[in-house]
């Protein structure tokens, strides 16, 4: 999606989903859309809206694999924001099904995900260790740079050394 064009991004999903929604045979695909509804109202720093949009796409029992990991995550990351530390079970929950999945870059997407909220809890040390883990899974599997996900600009000014982390 078109970010600079955002409002008309808008309009396209919410006619996807009136189209979508009554058709049984279309629900992977209304639960797909729910999540890129998710993801731009995150993305827009909305995170109620985009926990809603989220969990629609949860509900809908059709929705793939890929696209419930990317709802976890989105709602996961949006209910912690909200103050709601209960999200970080969603993320937990998105790490076990990507595991599950064996996809490389879903696992990868979940670490970022969970590093970055739990730096907020515990810090940078284990933070940054989930990071690593993540870059060492990528490099095994010969994932992308794409598929290792965004560090975050957080994590630019840390670093781990013999001597501990420093940020």
């Amino acid at each position: 999606m078109a970010m600079a064009r955002r409002e008309d991004a808008r309009r396209e999903f919410a006619t996807a989903a009136e189209l979508l929604a009554g058709e049984p045979e279309a629900a992977a695909e209304l639960a797909l859309v729910h999540a890129w509804m998710a993801e731009d109202e995150m993305f827009a720093g909305n995170p109620g809206p985009a926990a809603d949009y989220a969990g629609q796409a949860l509900a809908i029992e059709a929705a793939t694999e890929p696209v419930a990991i990317m709802a976890l995550h989105i709602r996961g990351d949006s209910r912690i924001a909200l103050g709601d530390p209960g999200g970080i079970e969603d993320l937990h929950e998105a790490l076990a099904r990507a595991q599950a999945l064996g996809s490389v870059s879903e696992i990868v997407t979940s670490y970022s995900y969970l590093a970055d909220r739990e730096w907020q809890v515990d810090g940078p040390t284990p933070a940054l260790q989930r990071l690593d883990d993540g870059s060492a899974l990528a490099d095994r599997r010969g994932a992308s740079a794409r598929d290792r996900g965004a560090r975050s600009p957080r994590w630019s000014c840390c670093s781990s050394s013999a001597a501990g982390t420093r940020c």
